[in-house]
């Protein structure tokens, strides 16, 4: 498991995932930053040989749930690495009320995606992108499921 900080301000979230910064004097670490003033968001990466070593997220979080696999997962990031802080484009719009504030899922994604014939907690969360960030939400998700399938099987 990776070490994880979340912090919650008004106006701004700020969270880390695994190394916040490279090691000082040695090369084969990589620093990527992106920061948009007008924005108010700021993202840094530390690469090491093509893998995710940690970063840094501050006021847009989208990536948090997608770093922290990226990092668990050592996975080799390849064309991925050219994408790292130019976020999800291709993510769905959050639904209702916010349920993660990792992943921007709403309680309105996951009744789709249970209403879409998902009834294993598991598979709702990776597919969702829910409760793969902190974890703080799964209690929450596990009632969503619980109550829709009641509701189905009534």
């Amino acid at each position: 498991s990776i070490l994880m900080n979340i912090l919650k301000f008004e106006n701004l979230d700020l969270c880390s995932l695994g190394m916040v910064n490279a090691p000082a004097g040695d090369s084969s670490y990589e620093e990527i930053i992106l920061m948009d003033v007008s924005k108010k968001y700021y993202k840094k990466c530390i690469v090491k040989d093509d893998t995710l070593k940690g970063a840094i997220l501050m006021g847009d979080k989208n990536e948090f749930a997608e770093f922290k696999r990226l990092i668990e997962e050592e996975i080799e990031l390849s064309e991925k690495r050219n994408e790292l802080l130019r976020g999800q484009s291709n993510s769905v719009p959050l639904k209702g009320k916010l349920v993660c504030s990792c992943s921007q899922v709403g309680e309105g994604n996951l009744l789709e995606t249970i209403s879409g014939g998902c009834d294993d907690f598991s598979k709702l969360c990776s597919e969702t992108g829910a409760g793969l960030g902190c974890g703080s939400c799964k209690p929450e998700i596990q009632d969503i499921l619980k109550k829709q399938l009641q509701t189905v099987t009534s």
